[in-house]
């Protein structure tokens, strides 16, 4: 009976602990964002559908949550992602800011994660928007900030798993008339359906072999290697060279090269990316920790015609990462005089004022007390 009272008091200090957790993980990845010139805004959690629907990656009514807002009857959505939000309010508000622009943000966003079960889900994001920035320098850059978010965080053992849209963009000309065919192959991971395909086109040899080879070119250096050697074109062995130097410059500026994977079978947001993409891993959970990427035609769309590329780090995500230490939350002091307390918070203490000295024991077995007055 004891130990079930005593796993019930560690999951009731758990849940102060993972918010105070949460509130850490926030303010030092803001911090991060600050020290490379983000300037923080803050968006509403709702938008309009209409203009959502034509600039959110994966937008689709199964995957949001739509409500009509009953003093206009138009349709409204919860955010289900910050960047259109960001475009816009530079496009309308900062303009005519020299550039680059770097903006942050942070805040949940809504989608619908369990379709079949209707469970809603919100998560926490930090992230940045950059604008105006180099094709090169503002890709390098974003994969700045994400290193240094994790070291930020104390985090290692993470891994960046990069794609590229242009890339894929030269290999579906390679494709020719099969490139709708072998997108969707590719897109569904299905190897021998996109075996058949390319197998039964007109293509020439060298360029089969090459097609075929992309979903099994998955990793570092050696990789982007082996596919400049087996590139049946200049155009896209240029943009393999791109990516050999870009892989170049992270590592001088001192993010280890065994962290840094390209995988050429990468897809997803075809529609929406126009070049390098990312997704940050971790071995210790099975799910993304954070995400980024290129997408110039974006911004244009609201009439700020600027190259542009952005991440965002998942807060919730991290916190199963990086897990609260400790059963308790902390204060230095505890005690019974308001005068006391005071005094203390002035001299930028955390205290805990409890006017029931009988009730102070209680207390005791919540907190992490360091002293008691």
């Amino acid at each position: 009976m004891m130990k079930k009272n005593m796993l019930a008091s560690a999951g009731t200090n758990m849940a102060p602990l993972r918010s105070k957790k949460l509130n850490e993980i926030e303010s030092s990845l803001r911090d991060v964002l600050s020290a490379y010139g983000c300037i923080e805004i803050f968006l509403p959690i709702y938008d309009y559908y209409d203009m959502l629907s034509s600039t959110t990656q994966g937008f689709s009514d199964e995957n949001i949550i739509r409500f009509i807002d009953r003093n206009t009857g138009k349709s409204l959505v919860l955010r289900p992602d910050f960047t259109p939000q960001v475009c816009r309010y530079a496009a309308n508000y900062m303009n005519n800011y020299p550039l680059p622009l770097r903006l942050g943000y942070r805040g949940r966003v809504f989608r619908n994660v369990n379709m079949d079960k209707g469970i809603k889900s919100e998560k926490t994001q930090v992230g940045c928007e950059l604008f105006g920035l180099e094709e090169m320098t503002g890709d390098i850059e974003l994969l700045l900030i994400a290193e240094r978010g994790m070291k930020a965080l104390n985090l290692s053992g993470h891994r960046y798993v990069i794609g590229d849209m242009k890339f894929n963009s030269y290999l579906l000309k390679l494709a020719g008339d099969i490139r709708e065919e072998f997108l969707k192959a590719l897109s569904a991971k299905n190897l021998d359906r996109m075996k058949k395909i390319v197998n039964e086109s007109p293509l020439d040899d060298k360029v089969k072999t090459f097609l075929k080879s992309v979903p099994f070119a998955y990793g570092g250096k050696d990789v982007l290697e082996e596919l400049k050697n087996s590139a049946p074109d200049e155009e896209i062995k240029t943009r393999i060279v791109y990516l050999q130097k870009f892989f170049d410059k992270l590592i001088s500026l001192g993010i280890d090269e065994k962290a840094l994977v390209f995988d050429a079978s990468e897809c997803k947001g075809y529609d929406y990316y126009t070049g390098l993409t990312f997704e940050i891993l971790h071995g210790g959970v099975g799910s993304k920790i954070g995400t980024g990427g290129r997408y110039d035609n974006l911004a244009g769309k609201f009439g700020f015609n600027v190259p542009a590329c952005g991440m965002a780090f998942y807060v919730e995500e991290i916190i199963n990462v990086d897990k609260p230490a400790g059963v308790k939350v902390s204060f230095d002091y505890i005690t019974d005089s308001q005068d006391k307390a005071e005094k203390l918070r002035a001299e930028g203490k955390s205290v805990l004022y409890v006017e029931n000295k009988e009730n102070r024991d209680k207390f005791l077995e919540f907190y992490e007390i360091g002293q008691i007055l």
